[in-house]
């Protein structure tokens, strides 16, 4: 669990970068705050928990989480410069976006690693 820790707090730290600035009532602190963090950490803690369950090699699962992160930043960078994201809708890309990231970099991750393996 200490592994998924950082990725954790990086989401963290983009859900309070896209809330600032903004005035929260307490309704939407105590409800909306906590429901968007779920929403930005599901695809981190759904791969920690396939990897586990697959027992991937560390650099796999983590790559896996890259990738899933690097989505989460590239879009949040994109929707505040450049993509108009007023309804909301944008966030619709995240996850199909960050199971690509997944997919994407843990396959990358398991070819260098059997690279690795081989010249070793």
């Amino acid at each position: 669990m200490k592994a998924l820790a950082p990725y954790l707090l990086v989401a963290a730290l983009i859900l309070a970068w896209t809330l600032r600035g903004e005035p929260l009532s307490l309704g939407e602190a105590v409800l909306a705050v906590p429901i968007n963090y779920v929403v930005l950490i599901l695809p981190l803690v759904c791969w920690f928990g396939i990897a586990r369950f697959i027992d991937a090699p560390p650099v796999v699962k983590h790559a896996g989480l890259v990738g899933a992160t690097a989505s989460l930043l590239g879009l949040t960078i994109a929707f505040e410069c450049c993509i108009d994201n007023s309804n909301a809708l944008g966030w619709a890309y995240y996850w199909p976006t960050a199971i690509l990231g997944i997919i994407v970099f843990a396959w990358l991750a398991r070819i260098a690693s059997r690279g690795h393996g081989e010249n070793a």
